[in-house]
């Protein structure tokens, strides 16, 4: 990769960044902080005076990951004068886009320009690079470290012993596990990729990897932290039980995306033609890739093994706890680079242009569907803030129903005298709702949100809870929920309250607040 190729990687992002608000794109940095953005990074940086009580307050735990992320939006808080939603959000941006950088350089080691593009606009146009670029937790970062620590696997490729290459694979094998503790997973799929392509010479491949070594004690280094919030999680994990739907969903995700389906196709397609492709420019491309070359390349073998992620998460569903989450897997999105890049670099000066255009397109579609998300998220709070801010004049207690609408709705706002309260439910008083068998999983949901309430109380003192005994006895409050966001069989604001406090006179406001006055 040549100055001139970074610089025009460098200013190709800038402009697209630059052109996204004229697309309504400024929503995707200012949206509400969601749940997770604020109780698990902001909350954790902002109740910290150093990094010490950062890594403390992980500990705590504050969050069920390293503390690395923690420690970037610390510092990065302290530059910028604080932790709001664009600095939070511009931080995964810049770590996304250095991931692609980085994901560029390796494919240009062996091949053109084109290919190489090809392979890195595949990536960018995943659905969930594009969301996790806009996002304030550690899957930007992940994405980063696991493109940079490929990438290091390829520096001074031509020598057998290389003091940069170790400090680089070192470096970027420790950041891996202390962003995400599935970090550990990746990094081991690569290195035995780095390895197995060395066939017989496997004594070279260990000596290639060793440096990763540090990644794996560094692992063991916080593996206390591991265990505690492990320990803490108890009864309170959200991941549904492994199912066959669940595997689906990842290999649609994963494995059969449009741009995996296209390098499969120009790749079938050339061997049915038998006819060797004509070699590429000597001013844009090292040499004219091969499979087998690819097969031989650590560096690319590493970000092909990412593949496997997706299988990963299934031995980890069947044998340590569900972890079915598509955002899980998310560094298996570069797996595609090689095979698209190999796809592109077998096909034609013409087909190579059609393609690149067909990615291009698909990266503004699917930029285009992220603000669409990102904007109907913004404007769901924005009514529900409004809501917020019309019943808090009255004085009286604003009762919410789920931890997602009362952290974006009112977190920022946290203080021992604000009317938010949680409605903590009983036990008891779930069963009486709830009391059919096949009503299980209605009930787990409930009580897993009434669960990480009262934890987030302890921990950060919000939110403040409200327990069912309180309000019965309360005089006047009000009910802040979307009909959507209730519990099945009581998807009605003036049901659900009836049912929780029959001595209240229930009346609706409007379509978010209802209003509770006791009459017995």
């Amino acid at each position: 990769m040549t100055r001139r190729e970074l610089l025009v990687f460098v200013v190709v992002c800038a402009i697209a960044i630059a052109l996204l608000p004229l697309f309504g794109g400024g929503v995707l940095w200012t949206r509400p902080l969601w749940f997770d953005e604020l109780c698990c990074t902001v909350f954790v940086v902002k109740d910290s005076s150093s990094p010490f009580d950062v890594i403390a307050n992980v500990y705590r735990p504050g969050d069920y990951a390293p503390p690395l992320l923690h420690l970037i939006v610390w510092f990065v808080g302290r530059l910028t004068g604080g932790v709001t939603p664009v600095v939070l959000r511009s931080i995964s941006l810049v770590c996304v886009s250095l991931g692609l950088l980085f994901l560029y350089a390796t494919l240009r080691r062996r091949f053109g320009r084109a290919p190489s593009a090809a392979g890195t606009l595949a990536v960018a146009s995943h659905s969930l690079v594009l969301a996790h670029a806009f996002e304030g937790r550690f899957y930007g970062p992940w994405l980063l470290f696991a493109a940079a620590f490929a990438w290091s696997l390829g520096v001074d490729g031509d020598r057998a012993r290389s003091r940069r290459r170790d400090i680089a694979i070192a470096i970027s094998s420790i950041l891996i596990p202390t962003i995400h503790w599935f970090g550990v997973f990746s990094l081991g799929l690569m290195c035995a990729a780095a390895v197995a392509v060395r066939g017989r010479r496997w004594r070279e491949g260990l000596r290639l990897v060793a440096p990763s070594a540090a990644g794996f004690i560094a692992l063991l280094v916080c593996a206390p932290m591991a265990i505690v919030q492990r320990a803490s999680s108890t009864g309170m994990l959200w991941v549904k039980e492994l199912s066959g739907q669940q595997v689906m969903e990842m290999a649609w995700l994963f494995w059969l995306p449009p741009p995996m389906v296209l390098a499969v196709v120009l790749l079938l397609a050339q061997s049915l033609r038998d006819v060797p492709p004509a070699a590429p420019a000597a001013t844009s491309s090292p040499s004219h890739p091969h499979p087998l070359t690819l097969l031989r390349s650590p560096d690319l073998a590493a970000l092909t093994s990412l593949a496997l992620m997706p299988v990963v998460l299934v031995v980890l569903s069947v044998v340590l706890q569900p972890s079915m989450v598509p955002r899980y897997g998310i560094v298996a999105a570069l797996a595609w680079a090689p095979l698209v890049a190999l796809a592109v670099a077998s096909v034609g000066r013409v087909a190579r242009v059609a393609v690149l255009a067909l990615l291009v397109t698909m990266l503004c579609l699917g930029a285009q569907r992220t603000i669409a998300e990102k904007q109907e998220f913004a404007d769901l709070f924005a009514v529900l803030r409004t809501a917020y801010e019309q019943a808090k004049v009255a004085r009286v207690p604003i009762v919410f129903t789920s931890m997602h609408i009362i952290y974006p709705t009112a977190g920022l706002q946290r203080s021992d005298s604000m009317p938010a309260r949680y409605l903590d439910l009983p036990d008891s008083t779930i069963a009486a709702l709830f009391p059919e068998p096949g009503m299980e999983p209605i009930r787990k949901k409930i009580r897993l949100d009434r669960d990480q309430a009262r934890g987030h109380a302890r921990t950060y003192r919000f939110p403040i809870l409200a327990t069912q005994a309180q309000l019965d006895t309360t005089r006047r409050f009000f009910l802040l929920a979307t009909d959507v966001s209730l519990p099945g069989g009581y998807k009605d604001a003036t049901l659900y309250g009836r049912a929780l406090f029959p001595k209240h006179h229930v009346r609706r406001v409007n379509e978010l607040l209802s209003i509770f006055e006791r009459t017995k």
